[in-house]
This record gives structure tokens, C-alpha cells and sequence, in this order.
């Protein structure tokens, strides 16, 4: 089955970092898609939603002085990348003004996000030039990519053969690399079922919240006189269910010690994400757009 469960969607995880540091990681788990290993629809949707350029997500975020970097993308290990689901990760490194504005930052992917879910609805689709460039960019990497010892390579076919992936014999060295075919119908799949509030997980990673350094080792006691500053955690936080005792709900993750929060994220949040993720261009003032 999925492995994000429906108990752990709709929440945020305030974790607390061992040194400084702030991001906000938004997954959404999807079907598996080693099916569309033809297509890969979620190559095409990282590249729009992970492009640096004019009318990104992130130059958007920058000019508001809340992030300074963005990695959006399937992952590749046994984790994320699976016979029973696929888990999609679009990771934001922010300033620390962006962390309290995580709200505001997914109302912006979510408009992003609606922006596409608009031209997939159109008689012409998402541009086709778009899979073009991303078509001869893998096309590029693969043909002058780094060798790989005998030993990698035989790891990487093997891995290849297996069933569930479903490669044929001919497509074993590039299969998995190459993109074959354009299904705007897929893409559209993703965006419009699976891309929702609804179906993300937020894990929001701050120094501001405190470090691994404030505590002792397997103490999962905050240390006298240290209040972690819980202001920037959630008294000032409208969109999340507060915690009546602020260091009742403090958890510790079992096998690395990590330490972390977890909050309801209130309805009119998800509402909110909800309408600016419907079908639309950005509203006039908006910077977002599609790559130039």
C-alpha cells in the first residue's frame, strides 16, 4: 500500500535540525509510475516546477526574500521509487523570514500548480517545446554522462530486469534514463488527482525552532531555562491547531533521536491551498508563468 498514511496527511512536521538550517519539504505520494517509463510524467512536471528561470516558483519566492533554492523531483531509491508508489518531493531552502511564511509559500506552489492544471485543460495542452528541451537535455546527459565502472553498470541493469519495472530487453542501458514518447494525459493525471492539498505531507526543518545541540542525548526533556523560542513554533501560527501544553507534543523520532512536532494544519488552510491549486492563470500581479 501507500506508505504516507492518511493519518500523517494534512499535518506538519516541525522538525528541529542539528545546525542551522531551514527548509520546507512537500511530498505527495503518487501511483507508481514505472509503467510511464516511455513518457515519465514526473520528469516533465519537475522541470516546471524546479526551473530557475523568469516566472518560476522560485524566482517568485526570492523576490519575496523567503527561499533561496528549490529541488523538485520523483526519488530514485526503493523508498520513494516503488512497485506500490512513487513519492514526489518538491524541497524549498528558505531564509528565515520564509519559515513562518511556509502558508503562504504552499499557497504559491499551489497556484503554480493550478497554472499548469490550466493549460492541461486547453485544446493545445502544456507546450510540447517543453518536453522537447527536457527530451534532448536527458538525451545530452546520457550520451555524456560520466562512465560507470563494471560494477555500477551491472548493479544498474539488474536492478532494470526486475519484472515490476517492466523494461523490455532492447531498453535495459536507457530506459530509465531516456525520455520515448510525450502523454499529456498523464501529466494532467498527476497534476488534477494527485498534486492536491489534500494528498501533500509538509515537514518544515528550522534552526528557529531549536538545534540537536539543546538537548541531551536520549533526553527528550527541553533543558532548564531553554524555552526554544515556541513563538516561532506556533503561537503566532494561524494555521495550525495549537498544542495545549507546548512541550507535551514534543515526539522523538526512535532510531536517530530526531525531534519534532506535529500539528493539524486547520481547515481553512487546506481551503485556501485548495482554490489557488483550481484551474487558473495567476492572478496580474503574480510573477509566476511558464519558463520563457
Amino acid at each position: 500500500g501507500l506508505p504516507l498514511q492518511p493519518l500523517s496527511l494534512g499535518k506538519i512536521y516541525r522538525i528541529i535540525p542539528v545546525k542551522e538550517f531551514h527548509c520546507l519539504s512537500i511530498t505527495w505520494q503518487l501511483p507508481s509510475q514505472f509503467a510511464n517509463w516511455r513518457s515519465k510524467p514526473c520528469d516533465y512536471v519537475s522541470h516546471l516546477l524546479g526551473h530557475e528561470s523568469e516566472g518560476s516558483l522560485l524566482s517568485s519566492l526570492k523576490s519575496k526574500s523567503w527561499a533561496t533554492g528549490l529541488y523538485a523531483g520523483a526519488g530514485s531509491q526503493g523508498l520513494e521509487d516503488a512497485s506500490s508508489h512513487t513519492l514526489f518531493t518538491l524541497n524549498i531552502t528558505l531564509s528565515e523570514e520564509g519559515v513562518s511564511r511556509w502558508s503562504e509559500i504552499l499557497q504559491e506552489v499551489f497556484t503554480y500548480i493550478g497554472m499548469l492544471r490550466y493549460y492541461c485543460s486547453q485544446p493545445d495542452g502544456l507546450p510540447n517545446w517543453i518536453y522537447e528541451e527536457l527530451e534532448s537535455i536527458q538525451k545530452v546527459a546520457y550520451e555524456y554522462g560520466d562512465e560507470h565502472t563494471a560494477e555500477q553498470l551491472v548493479e544498474a541493469i539488474v536492478e532494470d530486469m526486475a519484472p515490476h519495472r517492466g523494461l523490455p530487453p532492447a531498453r535495459l542501458l536507457d530506459g530509465s534514463e531516456l525520455l520515448f514518447d510525450y502523454d499529456g494525459e498523464l501529466i494532467k493525471d498527476l497534476l488534477h488527482n494527485h498534486f492536491t492539498p489534500e494528498n501533500t505531507r509538509l515537514d518544515l526543518m528550522s534552526s528557529t525552532f531549536g538545534r540537536a545541540s539543546d538537548f541531551d542525548d536520549g533526553d527528550n526533556t527541553v533543558p532548564p531555562g531553554q524555552d526554544l523560542d515556541f513563538k516561532n513554533i506556533t503561537e503566532n501560527d494561524e494555521f495550525c491547531i495549537k498544542s495545549p501544553n507546548k512541550y507535551d507534543s514534543l515526539h522523538m523520532e526512535p532510531h536517530f533521536g530526531t525531534r519534532f512536532w506535529c500539528h493539524s494544519i486547520k481547515k481553512e488552510a487546506i481551503e485556501i491551498w485548495e482554490k489557488a491549486a483550481l484551474p487558473n492563470l495567476p492572478c496580474s500581479s503574480s510573477l509566476l508563468k511558464l519558463p520563457p
